[in-house]
Order: structure tokens, then sequence, then C-alpha cells
């Protein structure tokens, strides 16, 4: 039985802990509270003991994946345009040639910039990948049969800063029948609010999963918890600078509450960004 809540000093002190590492007032507000209800002798704990299960609050609450294996064959990357996504796909597709040794091939529908084809298509090339451009589901259908003797297929999309209604219908219109795995990039400096809106934007796609990135230049990754909360979909990747393919770790919910929570002092794992300087809170 609940022997009364925290103290009211270390009741403040963690809600403030919240705040200042980017969660929003509400949620801040419900771990707290889920700490003081959810817990024996609360009024006897310690910060060490109510941060560690603020911790696994968030971790408990954060959607995991459910698959086994790598998911999909067809992997698609979709999201707005900086945020990283031939990068990120260049990544992955070493890790899974090079680590994981299987074969892969590799597709661009981004016929808006030139520079972005030319990126990936050096990529494939340093990699000994074999790459195909597609601009229409005709087409799009066309490559992915190409590629019928690869084990993973990774498709490259075009971005907007602000996805309207044409680029959406446009993506839309690019996509295949068959079954696809359709991973949104968000930024880690986006607002919570921004980030809201780019997943409503994209929710039309059936997104299977998030992948972050530039979460080292984000001083305050809370912000992501009522983002991924909302959206329902387990993070897979988060992602940390441009070196490929170092720079990409993959992700759980635990490690994502570590990140989340990196301000407070029993942290002391971390993942090495481009700049060599470690990212404290993800062990």
């Amino acid at each position: 039985m609940r022997k009364g809540r925290m103290a009211q000093d270390l009741n403040s002190r963690i809600y403030l802990q919240l705040l200042g590492s980017g969660f929003s007032r509400a949620s801040a507000c419900r771990l707290v509270d889920a700490v003081n209800h959810k817990t024996a002798n609360a009024a006897a704990m310690t910060e060490t003991e109510a941060l560690n299960l603020v911790k696994h609050h968030i971790r408990t609450s954060l959607p995991a994946l459910n698959k086994t294996g790598d998911g999909e064959r067809v992997k698609m990357f979709i999201g707005p345009t900086g945020v990283g996504k031939t990068t990120t796909l260049a990544k992955l597709a070493a890790r899974y040639s090079i680590m994981k040794k299987k074969k892969v091939g590799l597709i661009t529908t981004d016929n808006f910039r030139i520079a972005a084809a030319e990126q990936l298509e050096t990529y494939a090339k340093i990699m000994g990948l074999r790459m195909a451009k597609a601009s229409s589901r005709e087409t799009f259908e066309k490559a992915v049969k190409s590629f019928s003797d690869q084990d993973v297929v990774l498709v490259d999309t075009p971005g907007r800063a602000r996805p309207d209604e044409g680029y959406l219908h446009q993506i839309g219109f690019t996509l295949p029948d068959q079954v696809v795995e359709t991973n949104l990039l968000i930024n880690a400096t986006g607002s919570q609010d921004h980030l809201e809106n780019i997943v409503s934007a994209y929710s039309r796609f059936q997104i299977s999963n998030l992948i972050i990135t530039k979460i080292d230049e984000s001083g305050k990754l809370g912000t992501l918890y009522d983002v991924i909360a909302k959206t329902k979909k387990p993070v897979t990747y988060l992602t940390c600078g441009q070196n490929v393919p170092q720079d990409i770790e993959e992700v759980t919910p635990a490690r994502m509450a570590n990140l989340m929570m990196r301000c407070s002092d029993f942290d002391n794992g971390g993942i090495v960004g481009q700049s060599g300087k470690r990212v404290q809170g993800v062990i």
C-alpha cells in the first residue's frame, strides 16, 4: 500500500528537471504523478530512486518494436527536406550489406533534387550496390522487381520543408501496391508542435517506424516524448552526424528513456557523434 506522496521539494525537483529536459508541463505532471501513485512508500524515496522510477515509466509507456528479424523487405524513408533521409539510408545500406552480409538494392524517387540522386548514386558505387531511379508507380514496381534477388530494398524519397497536398499526393502515387515498411524521419531539434505537424502530415502513409535524426544538435530531447507517445510507433534508429556508416544506433524504449533523461546525474552512457563528442544518455 502506498504510504504518502514524495516530499514536496522532491516533487518540485523532479518536475523542474523534466521541464529542463524538454518534457511538456502536462507530461511532467503525469510522470511525477505516476511515481507518486504507483510506488509503495513514495514519501521515503530518494531523488535517485524517484528519477529511476520516472525513467522506468517513460520506458514502459513508449511503443516497442514487436517484429522479429529485419521487418519488410522493401523499406521506404519519408520525411521533410533536410532531415537526413539520404544519409540515413546510406548508413543503413552499409549496415545491411557490410555488417549483416545482406544483398541490398537502392531506389530513389527524388526527381526534384538532382544532387540527392547523385549523392545516393555515389554511396551505391562506393559500397558496390545496385541503384535504380523511379518517377511513377509503374517505374517503381519495375525497379522493385529488378531487385527480386536482393534481401533488402531501401527507397529514398523527396522532401519538403512544409509538406503540401501536391507533394504528399506525389509520394502516395509512387507507393507500390505491395507491403512496404514506411520509416518517417523527424529532426530532434524541432519543436513539439512542429514535429507533431510533420507526423500528422505523413500519417496517411501508414507509418511503420520513426527514425530520430540529429540528436547531437538537441539539448532537450524530452520534447520527443509526447510526439512518440501520440504517434504510437516505435523508434528504431537514432542518428547523430554525417559519417557513413557510423553515427547511427539501433534504439529501444529503454535507450530512448535514457536519452530523454540525459540531464540527470545517473546516466553515464552515450553514443559518439560526428565531432567525436559523446552524446550522454544512451547506453
